[in-house]
């Protein structure tokens, strides 16, 4: 792996919510929620992570708006995320009985339109 595909990967692994920068937060919440760790402890352990999770986001956004290409890559991964979780959400109202099918059709074909306006291909889901 490249030192620019790492210098990618790292920050956006690191300040994911969740990925190891937050998971380990989490965890710390948890130990000072049941006083496992003395409070002195945890407030200097904290402010550590969150030392490392704001560094990772600044990398990101530094690199987000470096890389042209990385970030139409983001955009166009996030509208395809976007767009499944709609379509999820299509298909669970059909099969609760929230909406009919047809209905349900056409609002997952007006996803597939809007994806293929911005020049996405359809979602390869099978119609609720």
């Amino acid at each position: 792996m490249s030192s620019t595909s790492l210098a990618t990967v790292v920050p956006t692994i690191c300040a994911r919510p969740d990925g190891g920068g937050q998971a380990a937060l989490d965890s710390l919440d948890e130990a000072a929620r049941t006083h496992a760790v003395a409070p002195a402890t945890v407030a200097v352990v904290r402010q550590e992570y969150q030392d490392l999770l704001h560094s990772a986001e600044s990398e990101m956004g530094r690199i987000y708006q470096d890389q042209a290409g990385l970030r139409d890559e983001v955009l166009a991964g996030f509208r395809r995320y976007l767009a499944a979780v709609e379509r999820n959400a299509i298909g669970q109202a059909a099969r609760r009985g929230l909406i009919a099918n047809e209905a349900a059709r056409e609002l997952t074909a007006a996803v597939d339109v809007r994806l293929a306006s911005l020049g996405e291909p359809a979602l390869d889901e099978d119609d609720p």
